[in-house]
């Protein structure tokens, strides 16, 4: 009887087994792995890149700030609602939540508590700087551009009883950088910017009686000085207090500031 031919599929080639004639392994028994090829399977941290280069390692001083040189720095949030003032000098901006430390050392200092009232920490001045960063109408004043040093801020808010186009100038700058003209550079671009841009009609800025340096200013801005005292204009240790009203129309700005 001759044996029954074995076909191309199943026939085994020169130097094989046939795969029937291989042991199966046991029920439940763990497959053994082959050992890997030379740099095919390296953990990704000892993996090359493309270029031949293993990734660097962030410096010791950037782990101790807890930035690393692999990652781009956060891009600085804005108001883009708000513009941005470029002056010769100087540069007003929308505040930013990382404004909080510079803001705490101008809050804390005695001549501008005194006008506006003593931060009481730090927490509180980067809430400010929270607050602030989301308003309409409250400028950083930075010293050269607007990465430059935080020297003050600025505020050309609306008074909606006054009627519409009528806007209230406040401002308060550290007492290192009085005396440069810094203020009244800054408040004159700030009203420029106002007339121009946002149709305001009249400007208004209220001053205490014992605020000299303040009175100068607005003086020098130009603003008209009211013949009577107002009381009740702003708080002052909890009490309102008197003091004088300064106003500011479209064409007297225009005349005192015409290019």
């Amino acid at each position: 009887m001759c044996p029954t031919p074995i076909s191309r599929k199943t026939r085994p080639g020169p130097g094989k087994r046939a795969a029937a004639s291989l042991p199966k392994p046991p029920a439940g028994a763990r497959r053994r792995k082959s050992p890997p090829r030379p740099g095919s399977r390296l953990p990704p941290r000892l993996r090359k890149s493309r270029k031949g280069s293993s990734p660097r390692r962030p410096s010791a001083a950037a782990e101790e700030d807890g930035k690393s040189p692999l990652l781009p720095p956060p891009p600085p949030t804005r108001n883009r609602n708000m513009a941005i003032i470029t002056l010769p000098r100087l540069t007003l901006r929308p505040f930013r939540r990382t404004d909080g430390k510079e803001l705490c050392q101008l809050l804390t200092q005695e001549a501008v508590a005194r006008e506006w009232g003593r931060a009481e920490s730090l927490e509180e001045c980067i809430h400010l700087s929270l607050l602030w960063e989301k308003s309409q109408d409250i400028w950083a004043c930075c010293l050269g551009d607007q990465e430059g040093p935080l020297m003050g801020k600025l505020r050309l808010s609306p008074l909606p009883e006054r009627g519409k186009g009528v806007r209230e100038l406040s401002y308060a700058f550290h007492p290192a950088h009085w005396g440069h003209g810094y203020a009244l550079e800054s408040c004159q671009g700030l009203l420029q910017y106002g007339f121009a841009e946002q149709q305001m009609k009249q400007a208004v800025a209220f001053c205490g009686f014992s605020n000299e340096p303040s009175i100068r200013l607005l003086e020098k801005l130009g603003m008209k000085r009211q013949k009577e005292p107002r009381p009740g204009l702003f708080l002052r240790e909890g009490q309102w207090q008197t003091g004088w009203e300064y106003t500011f129309s479209r064409r007297q700005f225009e005349r005192r500031w015409k290019p």
